[in-house]
C-alpha cells in the first residue's frame, strides 16, 4: 500500500485576510455602508471564518439572511455591498436585471466551479458576471475572478497581492452615448467637445444621439427636468451622476492679462518693484559714483545718464537682481509645498 500524503492544516486567517482586503477595495465604507451577507452555503469553512468577518466589519451596517429569494432585493441596492457564500446550485431570480455597478463578492468551493459555469446563461453564471468570484480550496489556496464588461474578458486577481483595477480607466471602445437634441447641439457645442475629450482619455467612443433610449450615458441638464422628456427628474441612485461644468463668461482685457499669473507671482513681482524703487530713491547710485576712487585727481563728476554704464558699475543692480531671483525661487518652493499639503488634506 502506498502512503497517502497528509492533508495540509487549514489556515482560516488566509481566507479571512483575502476576503477583507478584497471587500475593502471593492466596497469602501464611505460609498457602500451596508453589508449584506446572503448565506447560501453549508460549508464548514465559511462557518469558521464568519465570526471573524463580522467582528472586523464594525463600520458597516450588517444584515444576514439565508433566503435566496432576497437576492435581487439586496443585490440591486445601490448602497449595499453583498457577500454571498454559495455551495450548491440554486436559482438566483432576476439576476439579469441587477445593475452592473452593484458590488457583490461570491465565495464558493473550487469543486463547484464547473457546475456553476456549465450553463453560461444560467442565473448563477449571470450573477457571477456582475461581481467577483472568490474560488477557494481546502489546501489554503484561492483564486479571484472578475468579468470585465467592457473588454468581455475574465481577469484574475492575485489573492496574495490584491489590487482591484479601476475599469473606468479603459473602456475598450465602449460607446458613451450622449443625448442631445439638434437645437441644443447647434446652440451649445461644448457638450459634444467635452464628451469627445473624456472618451479619448478613457479609450471610449463618443456617440451623440437625438433619440431618448435606455442606452444613453450622458444627458445635459438645463433645469430640473431632462430635456425632451416628460415626468423624469434627476434623482439619487444608479442612474444619475452630476458633473458641474462652469461656463466661460466675457472678461475684460485686464482680467485676461492678470488671470495667468497666480497670487505668489504677483507678490514676488511687487516685492521686486519695491526693492528696486527703494534702491533708486535712497540715492545709492549717487553715493556710489560720488565716492568712487579715481586715479585722476581732477575728477569731474558726470551724471549717471550721460556716461557709459559698464558691468562693474552695476554691482549693486546685480545684487538686487540676485536677491529678486532668490526670492522668486523661495516663493516657488513655498507654493509647491503649500499646494502639496492642501492637496493631501
Amino acid at each position: 500500500m502506498c502512503c497517502l500524503e497528509p492533508l495540509p492544516q487549514l489556515n482560516p486567517s488566509f481566507y479571512v485576510k483575502a476576503l477583507l482586503e478584497l471587500h475593502r477595495q471593492v466596497c469602501p465604507v464611505e460609498q457602500y455602508p451596508n453589508l449584506m451577507i446572503l448565506r447560501l452555503s453549508n460549508e464548514s469553512l465559511f462557518e469558521t471564518i464568519l465570526p471573524r468577518i463580522m467582528s472586523d466589519y464594525r463600520e458597516y451596517t450588517k444584515t444576514i439572511s439565508d433566503q435566496a429569494d432576497e437576492y435581487y432585493t439586496y443585490a440591486n441596492d445601490y448602497y449595499s455591498c453583498n457577500l454571498i457564500p454559495i455551495s450548491h446550485s440554486i436559482e438566483l431570480r432576476d439576476a439579469r436585471h441587477v445593475t452592473y455597478s452593484i458590488r457583490t463578492i461570491f465565495f464558493y468551493p473550487k469543486w463547484m466551479y464547473k457546475e456553476f459555469h456549465m450553463d453560461p446563461n444560467g442565473t448563477i453564471a449571470t450573477a457571477f458576471r456582475s461581481g467577483y468570484e472568490v474560488v477557494y480550496d481546502l489546501d489554503n489556496t484561492m483564486e479571484i475572478f472578475h468579468w470585465n464588461n467592457h473588454s468581455s474578458q475574465t481577469i484574475t486577481i492575485d489573492p496574495h497581492n490584491i489590487v482591484v483595477p479601476n475599469e473606468m480607466h479603459d473602456l475598450y471602445g465602449f460607446e458613451i452615448e450622449l443625448y442631445l437634441s439638434d437645437i441644443v447641439r447647434k446652440a451649445m457645442p461644448f457638450e459634444t467637445y467635452f464628451l469627445e475629450h473624456v472618451a479619448n482619455k478613457i479609450n471610449g467612443t463618443a456617440y451623440v444621439t437625438e433619440l431618448f433610449t435606455g442606452r444613453m450615458s450622458v444627458v445635459p441638464l438645463f433645469g430640473r427636468h431632462i430635456q425632451g422628456s416628460i415626468g423624469i427628474v434627476a434623482g439619487m441612485g444608479t442612474t444619475f451622476w452630476a458633473v458641474t461644468v462652469p461656463r466661460a463668461k466675457p472678461k475684460s482685457i485686464v482680467s485676461v492679462l492678470v488671470d495667468p499669473l497666480d497670487m505668489y507671482t504677483w507678490i514676488t513681482y511687487f516685492i521686486s518693484v519695491l526693492i528696486m524703487a527703494a534702491v533708486f530713491e535712497s540715492g545709492i547710485y549717487d553715493y556710489y559714483y560720488n565716492n568712487v576712487t579715481q586715479i585722476n585727481l581732477h575728477y569731474v563728476h558726470d551724471t549717471f545718464v550721460d556716461r557709459v554704464v559698464k558691468v562693474s558699475d552695476l554691482t549693486l543692480l546685480w545684487c538686487v537682481y540676485g536677491c529678486g531671483t532668490l526670492l522668486c525661487v523661495v516663493c516657488f518652493v513655498m507654493e509647491i509645498v503649500i499646494h502639496s499639503e492642501s492637496k493631501g488634506l
